[in-house]
């Protein structure tokens, strides 16, 4: 990492070359960090390697195939009228196989694999087939469409609070730009974009445009992302305005601390509510306030970041306390045989601790970072060992 902010740095140019201290460490706030690209970091040691082997040949590859064989591919041929028959599964499961895609795109960028390439591709072609002509895309409502069921549905973006269309959006973004980096092709990252692009047009500040916000916090950051992979500033600015939108009760019907939504993001003090959400949302105010100028987003993160880890993350690096809603209790409210602490919670709590280290080069987010790797992600869940990599991006 591009990281020479420290105090051993800083005495080292002191010894060296005399410079001012203060100056010194002036600069060196003032100067953004910037992770290097995890593609051109070789990881050696015996632990982590040996579970990105695994990851690659054994747990990816299966993850597809169970993808293929438990029907979340077939839902996109059949939205797409390339095969007859009724939806299978979750409503949600296109998120899976946009993690699926995201994962084993990650994996080629450190390993290129072609069997993975091309069996990465033959997915691709159905999901792009089935996305409708203006942008939309979700298999649960376009096959029961398809299929006569109409009534079956809600209508688009009308159930936001538990719908999960936005949040699955997010997941598509994250897998295209993962995609497009592995292998250069365009073919999902073009789905990505005319999908973003209806959601800019739907939301936004105008009068004419919606004010809700997703129930499940995820677009934030993947907007970001994509902002930062095409250099548009469309897509940064969606992200601020969903963030800015929680807790705003002129704009939608507020959802509640389960869903971040009980105040305006820069009041929030305290973490409420499901972890895994809230951490999404924090990782995607903390990109929002990396690229702009957002002290009020910083002093919120900063503030919230204290209450979670001083008084709601266990010792083993694990948040989200409360088994009946996989969230955060009361200050310090840890139980042992009841406590929730899912996987999820374990892969967004690193992803935020790395974006608040690159507001602020502290070795505090790295020390759980670590905290959480080594004690509560791997133990709940090796095969997602590919977090490593999403956490510098």
């Amino acid at each position: 990492m591009n990281v020479r902010y420290s105090i051993f740095y800083v005495i080292t140019l002191l010894l060296t070359k005399c410079v001012d201290p203060t100056t010194e460490v002036e600069r060196l706030q003032n100067e953004k960090v910037r992770f290097q690209d995890f593609a051109k970091v070789e990881v050696t040691d015996s632990l982590w390697l040996g579970k990105l082997e695994i990851n690659r040949s054994v747990t990816i590859p299966h993850n597809l195939e169970m993808c293929q064989q438990v029907g979340m591919v077939d839902n996109f041929s059949k939205a797409a009228g390339l095969i007859n028959g009724n939806y299978q599964g979750l409503f949600n499961w296109d998120e899976f196989l946009y993690k699926a895609l995201e994962a084993g795109s990650y994996s080629l960028q450190t390993k290129y694999d072609s069997t993975l390439d091309s069996l990465l591709q033959a997915i691709i072609r159905p999901l792009a087939a089935a996305q409708q002509e203006d942008g939309y895309l979700q298999t649960f409502r376009s096959i029961a469409i398809r299929n006569g069921n109409k009534e079956r549905v809600p209508d688009r973006w009308k159930d936001l609070q538990g719908g999960l269309e936005l949040y699955m959006a997010g997941h598509l973004f994250e897998a295209a730009i993962a995609h497009e980096q592995a292998t250069g092709s365009r073919d999902l990252m073009d789905v990505a974009l005319k999908s973003a692009n209806l959601i800019d047009s739907l939301f936004g500040p105008r009068e004419d445009q919606w004010k809700g916000v997703p129930g499940h916090e995820e677009i934030e950051l993947a907007l970001v992302r994509l902002f930062e992979a095409t250099s548009d500033s469309t897509y940064l600015n969606l992200a601020e305005f969903f963030i800015d939108q929680r807790g705003n009760a002129d704009g939608h019907e507020l959802y509640g601390e389960f869903h971040q939504d009980h105040l305006p993001f820069v009041k929030q003090e305290t973490a409420v509510g499901q972890a895994p959400r809230a951490t999404y949302l924090y990782s995607g105010a903390a990109d929002v306030a990396y690229h702009k100028d957002r002290p009020d987003y910083r002093v919120a993160l900063e503030k919230l970041w204290q209450d979670v880890v001083f008084k709601k993350m266990y010792i083993n690096g694990g948040i989200g306390s409360h088994h009946e809603n996989e969230g955060f209790g009361e200050p310090y409210y840890l139980p042992n045989k009841t406590a929730y602490s899912e996987i999820c919670a374990a892969i967004s709590f690193p992803m935020w601790n790395a974006r608040m280290f690159r507001l602020e080069p502290r070795a505090s987010y790295f020390d759980v970072i670590e905290r959480t790797l080594y004690n509560n992600f791997m133990a709940g869940s090796p095969n997602k060992v590919i977090v490593i990599f999403m956490l510098v991006h």
